[in-house]
């Protein structure tokens, strides 16, 4: 839902640092562990 909110990001060539901020985060604070693949499906159901 939060993806929605940033569709410049989406093709941005900053993209796969967010997905790793992302993926880093959710480590972090242990609520859902993502995959950086995972991430990017996420993206795609963003639209």
């Amino acid at each position: 839902m939060v993806l929605k909110e940033y569709p410049a990001v989406r093709y941005s060539p900053i993209r796969s640092s967010v997905n790793e901020l992302i993926v880093s985060e959710c480590q972090k604070y242990g609520a859902v562990t993502l995959k950086e693949d995972e991430v990017e499906l996420l993206w795609k159901e963003a639209v």
